[in-house]
C-alpha cells in the first residue's frame, strides 16, 4: 500500500536524501537469513552495542539528578523538582534536535549536545553543591536553589536523544529494500527493546553506585558515557544513513491527514508514559505498604520485562495486520489489564496485572513509531520520532506526579487508577485512528 494511506501493512519509504545507506543492488536483490542478520550486515555489529549504551544517560539524568539534589539539600521537593524539570527539558530537547537533525543531519547535532550536556551537567554538580549548602543552612524560605534547577533543565535538553535517532538511521538503512517492512519492523523492535533496558538499567546503576561510592557520581559516570560514546554514535557510518533534506530543500507542509495521524499517535505515547509514572509510582507505595519498601522496583520490573520481549514479537506478525489494526487490537487488550491491576492487593496478583500491561505496550510502541514513519511529511521525520519520545517522558512526568500525590492522600489504590484513565485514552485515540484511517481511504477511492 502507498505512503499516502493512513493504514499500512508496514512502514512506507520516503522520499529522502540517505547519504551512504544501502546502495541500490543491495535493494533490489532480497537479503536472505533472518531480518536480525540483515540489520547487523546493514548497521554493523558494533552499531547495535554503542546504540544501546549511549542511550543509557538518558536512563540515568532523571534519578540521578533527584538523588543527588536531596542528597545536597535533604529536601524531596527540590530533588522533586530537579527531576521535574529534566523531563521538562528532555520534552522540548527531543522534538528540537530532531527538527535540527532533519535539516543538517545528526552528526554535528549529537557532537553539540555531547558538549552542551557534558557542561551542563559539570554546572549542575558545581551548584548543587553551592546551593545545597546554603539550603540546609538557611531553609527553603532563604535560600532556593534556583541554579540547580536551571542547570537540570539544560542537562534535561541536552541529554542526547540516541533512541529516536537511531530510529530514523534504520528507516534510512531499510528503505527501498524488497523486505524493508520486516527489516523495519524488527528494528523498531529491538529500539523499543533497548528503551526498556537502559531505562531499567539506568535507575539501577543509580542506585548502586549512589549506595556503595557517592550520590554524586552517577552524575559523573553519566557525563564519562556521554563524552566517549555519543561522539562515537555521532561519528558511526550508520550517522549518513538518516534522512535529512538536501541543501536548500524545504520540508513539506502538513496535510490535515498527517497532523491528526501524528497527534494522535503523540497522545497515544503520552498514555503509555503516563501509565509507565504511575504504575511505577503506585507500585512504590504499594511495596511501602506490603513492608517491602525496597521491593517496588523489582515487581515494577515486570512491567518492562515483558513489554521488552512483547516488542520483538511483531515482526512475526502477518504483514496483513495492518498499523491502525495493531494499535487498536493492543489498546483493547490495555484496557482490562489495568483493570485488573485495580483489583490486585498482594504481590503475585500486582506482578501479574503488571505482566499483563506489558504485554500490549511492547506492540503499541513498536506500531507507534512505525506509523509516525508513515505519517511523516517529506523532511520531518526527525522531528516526528523526537516528538514521540517526548510524548513518553512527557507523560511519565504526569503519571510520576499524580500518582505520587494520590498515594500521599489516598494510597496506592488510587495511583494505579491514573493507569486506567491513561488505558481508555489510549484505546479511544486508538479507535479515532482506525475511523480517521478509513475516512481517508474512501475520500482517496472515491
Amino acid at each position: 500500500m502507498s505512503a499516502s494511506h493512513v493504514d499500512s501493512s508496514g512502514p512506507a519509504p520516503e522520499n529522502f536524501s540517505h547519504g551512504n545507506s544501502a546502495g541500490p543492488n543491495d535493494r533490489a536483490k532480497k537479503p536472505s537469513g533472518s531480518a536480525f542478520s540483515a540489520l547487523g550486515k546493514l548497521a554493523g555489529p558494533i552499531f547495535f552495542p554503542l546504540a544501546l549504551v549511549a542511550r543509557l544517560p538518558l536512563g540515568m539524568l532523571t534519578i540521578g539528578s533527584i538523588t543527588f539534589v536531596v542528597s545536597t539539600t535533604g529536601s524531596y521537593t527540590a530533588g522533586g523538582i530537579a527531576a521535574a524539570l529534566v523531563g521538562i527539558g528532555s520534552a522540548v530537547g527531543s522534538p528540537l534536535s530532531g527538527a535540527i537533525t532533519d535539516a543538517r543531519g545528526q552528526r554535528g547535532v549529537l557532537l553539540a549536545l555531547a558538549v552542551l550536556h557534558v557542561v551542563s551537567l559539570a554546572l549542575l554538580l558545581v551548584f548543587g553543591f553551592q546551593e545545597g549548602a546554603a539550603f540546609t543552612a538557611s531553609g527553603t524560605t532563604v535560600a532556593t536553589p534556583w541554579m540547580t534547577w536551571l542547570a537540570s533543565l539544560l542537562a534535561g535538553a541536552t541529554c542526547a536523544q540516541v533512541g529516536p535517532m537511531s530510529r530514523s538511521r534504520w528507516v534510512g538503512l531499510t528503505n527501498g529494500r524488497v523486505t524493508q517492512g520486516r527489516e523495519l519492523n524488527v528494528a523498531l523492535g529491538y529500539e523499543s527493546t533497548a528503551d526498556e533496558i537502559t531505562f531499567a538499567l539506568g535507575p539501577a546503576i543509580v542506585g548502586l553506585v549512589a549506595a556503595l561510592v557517592t550520590p554524586w557520581m552517577p552524575l559523573v559516570i553519566s557525563g564519562a558515557i556521554t563524552a566517549i560514546l555519543v561522539p562515537a554514535f555521532a561519528l558511526h557510518r550508520t550517522a549518513l544513513a538518516a534522512p535529512r533534506r538536501q541543501k536548500g530543500q524545504m520540508a513539506a507542509a502538513w496535510t490535515t491527514r498527517q497532523a491528526l495521524g501524528i497527534s494522535l499517535a503523540t497522545i497515544t505515547m503520552m498514555g503509555l508514559g503516563t501509565i509507565f509514572g504511575s504504575t511505577a509510582s503506585g507500585t512504590l507505595a504499594f511495596a511501602d505498604h506490603m513492608g517491602i519498601p525496597s521491593g517496588g522496583g523489582l515487581i515494577y520490573a515486570a512491567l518492562g520485562s515483558i513489554s521488552a520481549v512483547t516488542a520483538l514479537s511483531v515482526v512475526a506478525w502477518p504483514a496483513s495486520f495492518k498499523l491502525t489494526s495493531r494499535w487498536l487490537a493492543a489498546a483493547i487488550v490495555l484496557v482490562p489489564a489495568t483493570l485488573f491491576l485495580q483489583f490486585a492487593h498482594s504481590v503475585p496478583l500486582v506482578l501479574i496485572a503488571l505482566a499483563c500491561i506489558g504485554l500490549p505496550i511492547g506492540p503499541i510502541l513498536v506500531t507507534m513509531f512505525a506509523f509516525g514513519n508513515t505519517m511523516t511529511p517529506h523532511g520531518r521525520l526527525g522531528f516526528v520520532m523526537g516528538l514521540l519520545a517526548s510524548g513518553i517522558t512527557i507523560g511519565t512526568s504526569i503519571g510520576n506526579s499524580l500518582a505520587g500525590f494520590f498515594a500521599d492522600t489516598s494510597g496506592y489504590e488510587a495511583s494505579y487508577q491514573i493507569a486506567l484513565v491513561a488505558a481508555i485514552v489510549i484505546l479511544a485515540a486508538a479507535a479515532a485512528g482506525v475511523v480517521i484511517s478509513g475516512k481517508y481511504r474512501r475520500k482517496e477511492h472515491a
